[in-house]
């Protein structure tokens, strides 16, 4: 019995299928050469399937081990991205806040001088938190987000960063841990923390921005910039991404009177990497010039520079000044690369440890002063710890110049 005939229309073509097999009609040559080639390839692909059931093929096991490895990869990427835009904060903050603590500053008459934040970033009871908060002879007490107060001990004060450890006895504490990626401006973050003393306070904004100078403080670092409300109390505390990771410890907020939901964190990378530095007794180890040098008044603004950084003083024992750098030159350059801020400055000499060479570039007036000359000096790098506090210049200015 010959099949019964179907058609169907696609486009001006119709299909009729009769005992003869598939006749087209009225269709164009390339449809049918598409047929064609279609009806091949499908041939093709099912030949290595029936070759396959007949002579497997053995995969050799680096190769699958490969193949698993770039899919954890991945999954770990699209886990990390899927909370990052699924915000749960009541969640996050009931995971965060046992490992956020209160902090208070007490004097020898039990009256409280001061209040911070802080949050513990190892089990066996350190605590992170500003320099601000706990500088000073006061003691320490630490208050757990179930009420519970203990006393802490300084490990580390280091005003450099604004960065401070504390240690409290006890082990097994609750811990949070710093984000593995810088975040990205207009991801979500939480702040916890002691805002005006009212413990476990939480504020929700975005990173506003990122690689913002710092002019509350004589070092200029790269800071975090929040919309996120931080208030007197939150010094110390953490921001949180979505899942749960540090991306900046809270630090200081725009003051000005006109401003409003700007404020800014120390990142956890600047942390971290200070940490990495630390040397009992000697605190964290930087590579230090012993000199002080300030931006150009109208780059402090915003603008453009181009001129590089005036060197305003030289310590005489400084590895600066031994190298021949002194007050009034300007310097342009870092192993051949531009530095034109402060911040680039400070950037390019975290890069190296003290005792490494570097090159310096300056410009500087000759000895008539009726032209520029531009010269390169070798340095080896000195050590600022808390052991070389004396190697500051002495002539700068700490409403201006920064500290290298």
């Amino acid at each position: 019995m010959f099949p019964q005939r179907r058609e169907s229309k696609a486009g001006n073509c119709a299909l009729r299928e009769n005992g003869e097999g598939i006749a087209v009609k009225g269709a164009p040559r390339r449809f049918a050469s598409m047929v064609l080639a279609t009806v091949l390839m499908l041939t093709a692909l099912t030949q290595p399937a029936a070759a396959a059931a007949t002579a497997p093929v053995i995969t050799p096991p680096a190769m699958i081990e490969a193949r698993l490895n770039a899919l954890e990869e991945r999954l770990t990427q699209l886990e990390r991205a899927l909370q990052l835009s699924t915000f749960n904060v009541v969640g996050l903050v009931e995971d965060a806040a046992p490992a956020v603590v209160s902090l208070y500053l007490v004097d020898g008459r039990d009256q409280v001088q001061s209040q911070g934040t802080g949050f513990i970033i190892e089990s066996s009871g350190l605590i992170l938190t500003n320099a601000h908060v706990v500088e000073g002879d006061d003691n320490i007490k630490v208050k757990f987000n179930d009420g519970a107060v203990i006393d802490a001990d300084r490990v580390l004060v280091d005003p450099f960063l604004d960065m401070a450890v504390l240690d409290i006895e006890g082990d097994d504490y609750p811990t949070l841990e710093f984000a593995a990626a810088k975040p990205k401006v207009g991801e979500s973050v939480v702040v916890i923390g002691n805002a005006w003393g009212y413990s476990n306070s939480v504020t929700v904004g975005i990173v506003s921005g990122i690689d913002r100078p710092d002019p509350y403080h004589y070092w200029h670092y790269p800071s975090l910039q929040t919309d996120a409300a931080i208030n007197h109390g939150n010094s110390g505390g953490p921001l949180l991404n979505a899942r749960g990771e540090v991306v900046a410890m809270a630090t200081w907020t725009e003051l000005k009177d006109e401003t409003d939901s700007i404020a800014f964190g120390i990142p956890s990378d600047q942390i971290q990497a200070a940490l990495d530095r630390y040397v009992s007794g000697r605190g964290i180890v930087r590579p230090w010039l012993g000199i002080s040098s300030r931006e150009p008044h109208w780059s402090r603004a915003g603008l453009p520079n181009e001129y590089g950084l005036l060197v305003t003083g030289a310590h005489v024992l400084g590895a600066g000044a031994k190298s021949g750098i002194r007050r009034g030159d300007w310097i342009t350059h870092v192993n051949g690369k531009p530095v034109n801020y402060l911040m680039e400055l400070r950037q390019a000499l975290e890069q190296f440890d003290p005792g490494d060479t570097i090159t310096i570039t300056i410009d500087r007036e000759n000895e008539a002063g009726t032209e520029w000359e531009t010269a390169t000096v070798k340095v080896r790098l000195g050590e600022y710890s808390v052991k070389v506090d004396a190697l500051v210049p002495w002539e700068y200015d700490p409403d201006t110049d920064d500290l290298f």
